[in-house]
């Protein structure tokens, strides 16, 4: 059991070497991450919140032409229907 003291002892020792090494004399080295994250979560936030309210086209509001939903009117019987090509 001294064995798994030891070697947990030994194991905090070098993380906490590591970390004053890694800290030199910057008491936050952390600091600058967490002010760049901070601001890319509120972009994000905001962007979201923006897409949340945008609206979203459906067929219906599409800005190409909408077909009619009434029927055409058939050409009276022996007059040949007009032609789409003068439109």
């Amino acid at each position: 059991m001294k064995e798994a003291t030891d070697t947990g002892a030994e194991i905090v020792g070098d993380a906490r070497r590591e970390a004053e090494i890694y800290r030199g004399d910057n008491p936050r080295p952390l600091g600058g991450y967490l002010a760049v994250m901070g601001i890319y979560v509120t972009v994000v936030a905001v962007a979201t919140a923006l897409a949340a309210c945008w609206p979203v086209p459906t067929s219906s509001s599409s800005p190409t032409r909408r077909r009619s939903s009434r029927p055409r009117a058939e050409p009276e019987p022996g007059r040949p229907r007009a032609s789409l090509a003068g439109r």
